[in-house]
């Protein structure tokens, strides 16, 4: 019996299934505890099983990478879905975003996430806030 889907993470046209996808934005605060002005920062990162190669294609592996190492300056439409049941989306974050890290590892050991002896993905993903891609920047159920 296939594991329940509980998120994917779309970038571009490559999407996985990852066993969690994290997302938060965060604002600086004073010392006072007034927020600072233009500070939002989000991020999002998620771990994936891709010795799964059901629900976690090589092929859009090799495409995440290609995305992460392009020269040019990255700019790709990511959308991160949190699911109730496999066909029930919960909520949807989609922004304008680029690949900030890349990293492949065998899960388990040494308290890494994943299960042990698997190969896992890691990535983060940075959040294009500038003018022209902070409308882009939304949160839906």
């Amino acid at each position: 019996m296939p594991e329940q889907k509980m998120v994917s993470v779309k970038v571009g046209d490559s999407k996985l299934f990852p066993l969690d996808a994290h997302y938060q934005v965060t604002r600086q605060a004073s010392s006072s505890g007034t927020r600072v002005g233009n500070s939002m920062n989000a991020r999002a990162y998620f771990h994936a099983d891709i010795s799964d190669k059901t629900l976690n294609k090589p092929a859009d592996i090799i495409k995440l990478w290609k995305i992460a190492t392009e020269t040019k300056e990255p700019k790709h439409d990511i959308t991160l879905e949190y699911f109730k049941s496999d066909e029930n989306v919960l909520h949807s974050v989609k922004f304008t975003g680029w690949i900030s890290a890349f990293e492949m590892y065998n899960g388990g050991g040494n308290g890494r996430p994943g299960p042990d002896g698997h190969t896992m993905l890691y990535c983060e993903l940075t959040v294009l806030l500038d003018d022209s891609n902070f409308s882009k920047h939304q949160l839906s159920t």
